[in-house]
């Protein structure tokens, strides 16, 4: 089972998880604080509160991702912006997001506390470029308690 292909929206690639989401990004550098803009696809896209839970790949190390604007404070819900209402099958959300090591990282995105998809980011070190959703984790999730959804 292989990602979504990649695409590029106003020149920015958008990295694709599962057929249901995607981050609008910049290359991720570990302990480095980026905005994101999360885009969620589908026909049935719920409201409600957004949360990511990172798992970091060998390690099924945990970390918050998301961080509350302007600050270096980091949550797990993102606490000042819902999911809104799709429009066209499309919503999409800004954050600020830090992972705080390199590696191969899961972003396992909530919506209401129901998981809706899971994204894999490839973290450098800092000053390093990053490459974005062009790895695959195999069919298991890092930890047991996560699930791909299509």
């Amino acid at each position: 089972m292989g990602c979504e292909p990649n695409f590029y929206l106003w020149n920015l690639k958008v990295t694709r998880g599962k057929r249901k989401i995607g981050i609008l990004s910049n290359p991720w550098e570990a302990g480095v604080t980026s905005k994101y803009m999360w885009h969620f696809i589908g026909e049935q896209i719920p409201s409600g509160k957004l949360s990511v839970i990172a798992v970091k790949k060998d390690t099924n190390e945990i970390s918050k991702a998301l961080v509350i604007p302007d600050t270096e404070q980091q949550e797990w819900v993102l606490s000042r912006t819902n999911v809104g209402s799709a429009v066209n099958n499309h919503t999409d959300v800004p954050s600020g997001m830090k992972l705080p090591t390199s590696g191969m990282w899961a972003l396992n995105a909530y919506i209401n506390e129901e998981l809706y998809g899971q994204i894999i980011v490839d973290v450098k070190g800092e000053a390093a470029k990053s490459e974005i959703g062009d790895k695959e984790f195999p069919d298991q999730p890092l930890t047991p308690t996560f699930k791909f959804y299509n």
